[in-house]
């Protein structure tokens, strides 16, 4: 299901109804000005997603009041390179794909992101190297994925206020250097039980640390 400003719609009517649903919606918001759209369930909408240019957050993943592992996110292997046309898309949370494993290629292109949720991904097990080259990134999360490392190249997140390490069992190293990230204030850190915080060298004024 998706949610397009304070309407659902593709919830019911099956699968013609949500085609039905899609159609109209994507005439309704021809001139690409949605603020924001969530996806929930669905495969039908990333075939087109890539047409709303003025989009600025978009969901995508079952959220907390869905559940867990539903049977179309089982299907998704990867993200349209379509999502590379959002060139405006500000805000990215990626949750529960369970066959989702590379997002290179469907985020090489939305530069303009600050803020980037990648949640309940079990494939992941490295962090995708084009997400260090987002220039204005400000809030990275990163929670019940597989990484075991963070790469080196995250001291290029110059921008950065804001990284969530969360429920990551098997991270067990943090970049050398993060003394270039000289914007950060906050680190979260929880149920990364092999990780050791004081392998890397902190920016100069230690940002806060939970």
């Amino acid at each position: 299901m998706f949610l397009l400003g304070n309407a659902w719609v593709g919830k019911k009517g099956g699968g013609r109804k949500r085609k039905e649903d899609a159609a109209r919606v994507k005439e309704t918001h021809s001139l690409h000005l949605l603020p924001s759209v969530q996806v929930h369930q669905e495969t039908e909408i990333l075939s087109w997603v890539g047409e709303f240019t003025g989009l600025e957050c978009l969901c995508l993943g079952a959220g907390l009041d869905h559940g867990v592992g539903s049977e179309s996110n089982v299907r998704i292997t990867e993200l349209p390179t379509a999502l590379g046309k959002l060139l405006a898309l500000r805000w990215l949370p990626i949750s529960n794909f369970a066959n989702l494993s590379d997002l290179q290629a469907s985020l090489e292109l939305l530069y303009n992101l600050t803020s980037l949720s990648l949640d309940e991904l079990p494939l992941l097990i490295r962090l995708p190297g084009v997400v260090c080259a987002l220039p204005d990134l400000l809030q990275l999360t990163l929670n019940w994925t597989e990484l075991t490392s963070l790469p080196n190249a995250m001291r290029h997140l110059t921008q950065l206020t804001t990284l969530e390490l969360l429920n990551l069992p098997q991270l067990t190293s943090l970049p050398e250097d993060m003394t270039t990230l000289c914007a950060l204030k906050v680190m979260r850190v929880c149920d990364c039980g092999h990780l050791d915080v004081n392998s890397s060298t902190m920016p100069s004024g230690d940002p806060k640390t939970s």
